[in-house]
């Protein structure tokens, strides 16, 4: 029964995944006609923007498109804007190399685009760095840009970079700073009553007292997200939520209550198909199913994780998954086949320098 859950669910992904081959471009082009070709690019880019937590497939094909007819028109700012939109979208599917890359082709342009887009294409590639896990380069575009919206006043933009410079200092064991960027992030979305934001907060104030064993903090937050998270059931941070819940009660020892959530989790990643995250569920899905002592189950969610951070080229993520293999084979006391993945986890980490 485990083995078909783990084919449904792959066989589910595979299907959003191609669902962009899907659209009729000619339909698509036939809609726009007799629309001034400046305003049908504006509104591929909305469109773009529509699909961005719904489906990032979507997300970038109307990204691309409005990035085509923007070139043909030869304006920069909009030719700058659908890059923008470009990587948001690769920001969804983990395609943090080309968001690099895009980020690269807008420096290229005129020095004349509004400072507002400068700093915003800055920030998305704070967020590709940091998926990368290259966090020195990721905490200097936050410290040049967060000082940027505080003096515009832009106080949704403050929470999103405090709440990704807490995701650095967390990923670098400063607790402390990370969890003020947090407090400082929460307080300005429940100001604002924006309560997608508030439960992404308490989701990731609680999943760093999970990871800390902080365990009765760590209930407080994740039960403050799940009581306001009805109604969010297709927005991309309640799969963050029940992702952080099930490492909870994984870490506590609660593991049907585990199962339950990072079950959850999983098919919110698929519905959204946020690869990175995909992958994260089946690792987490993995180390769960071999704390129980299902070591096959366990190991054909590592082999489907490995697969997935590879294709992403997410080098410190298949690191992880290694040493989840070592510490698998170590408690069966399969010695060889551990020394052999955690070995091959050591190199990576050399190369990463971690």
């Amino acid at each position: 029964m485990k083995y078909l859950r783990i084919s449904i669910f792959l066989i589910s992904f595979l299907i959003s995944w191609s669902i962009s081959a899907q659209i009729n471009r000619d339909s698509i082009q036939l809609s726009l006609e007799g629309i001034d070709k400046r305003d049908q690019i504006t509104l591929l880019i909305e469109k773009s923007e529509e699909f961005r937590t719904i489906n990032g497939d979507l997300s970038l094909f109307y990204a691309r498109l409005a990035l085509e007819k923007a070139n043909l028109l030869k304006e920069e700012e909009l030719v700058a804007r659908s890059i923008y939109a470009k990587m948001k979208a690769h920001n969804i599917l983990a395609n943090n190399d080309s968001i690099i890359l895009l980020y690269n082709d807008a420096t290229e342009l005129s020095d004349n685009l509004p400072k507002d887009l400068l700093v915003d294409l800055k920030k998305t590639l704070a967020h590709a760095y940091n998926k990368k896990d290259v966090y020195s380069e990721a905490r200097l575009l936050v410290d040049e840009i967060i000082g940027y919206y505080e003096s515009n006043g832009d106080s949704m933009a403050v929470y999103e970079v405090s709440s990704l410079s807490g995701g650095l200092h967390f990923s670098q064991g400063d607790i402390p700073n990370a969890l003020n960027c947090f407090q400082r992030a929460l307080k300005i979305v429940e100001t604002e009553r924006d309560t997608s934001k508030i439960f992404l907060l308490y989701s990731s104030i609680g999943n760093m007292y999970v990871k800390v064993q902080d365990f009765e903090s760590a209930r407080k937050y994740l039960y403050k997200g799940l009581s306001i998270s009805k109604g969010f059931e297709s927005d991309i941070n309640y799969k963050t939520l029940m992702s952080s819940l099930g490492s909870f009660y994984n870490r506590t020892h609660v593991y049907d209550s585990a199962a339950f959530y990072y079950d959850k989790s999983l098919k919110a990643t698929i519905d959204l198909n946020k690869r990175d995250d995909i992958a994260g569920a089946y690792l987490n899905l993995g180390n769960l199913n071999c704390r129980m002592g299902n070591f096959i189950t366990g190991k054909a969610y590592f082999d489907t994780a490995i697969h997935l951070f590879k294709e992403l080229n997410m080098l410190l993520n298949v690191a992880r998954v290694y040493d989840s293999y070592g510490v698998m084979y170590s408690v069966q006391k399969k010695y060889d086949s551990s020394s052999y993945y955690l070995k091959k986890r050591l190199e990576i980490s050399e190369e990463l320098g971690e």
